[in-house]
Order: structure tokens, then sequence, then C-alpha cells
């Protein structure tokens, strides 16, 4: 089974090492291509003018690497950078809840397309 992971610089970590392999003998036959984008967020994800480009390049790896599964590792940069900026800088007095579902709502949206 084959296994991308893709997502914040966080992702880096996804990868299968030979440790992991003698640790945990259920991955042995797992291969693994893992895709950190630095600064990759939820709410970016479906953004024509995304500077990462994430998207477009989510699109090339899924087709150049033909995965049985895909890991999205996305959402901290929303969580713990996009609630305060929210709140702080943009004088949102919204919910954090509201700001989330927001979010998530985008995510499968675009997941679904």
């Amino acid at each position: 089974m084959k296994v991308l992971a893709v997502g914040d610089s966080h992702t880096k970590f996804f990868g299968i090492t030979p440790g992991v392999r003698v640790i945990y003998p259920l991955v042995r036959d797992l291969r693994s291509e893992v895709h950190p984008v630095n600064g990759a967020t939820v709410a970016g994800v479906g953004r024509m003018n995304s500077t990462l480009q994430f998207r477009e390049s989510l699109t090339e790896w899924l087709q150049n690497s033909n995965p049985d599964v895909c890991v999205m590792n996305l959402g901290q940069v929303d969580v713990e950078l996009g609630t305060p900026y929210r709140k702080y800088v943009k004088g949102d007095a919204g919910k954090p809840i509201d700001y989330l579902n927001e979010v998530v709502t985008s995510y499968a949206i675009e997941v679904n397309s």
C-alpha cells in the first residue's frame, strides 16, 4: 500500500523510516511519499490566488504518486495563527468556533469538488 502525506511543515514527520518499520511491523509493507509545504493552511487550499499553489501541487502529487491513501495534515496555522489574527489584528468579535467551522467547511467543499 502506498501512502501520500501532504500538508504543513509538520508533515515532514509522517514518513515511514527504517526505525519505524522495526518498531511497528504492520507498516513494513507500506510505502510513503511525503510533501511538506511550509505555511500550508486548510483555508488556503481552495484559494485561486494562493501564493503557495498548494491545490495545484496536491493535484500533481496525486497524479504522479497514484497513492492508495492520501493523508492531509493541515490546520495548525489556521488554528494557532488564524484565530488570534482575526481577533486582534482584524478586530473580529466572532467566536473562534465559528471561524473553525468556516475553515472546516471550506476544506470539505474543496475535497468534495
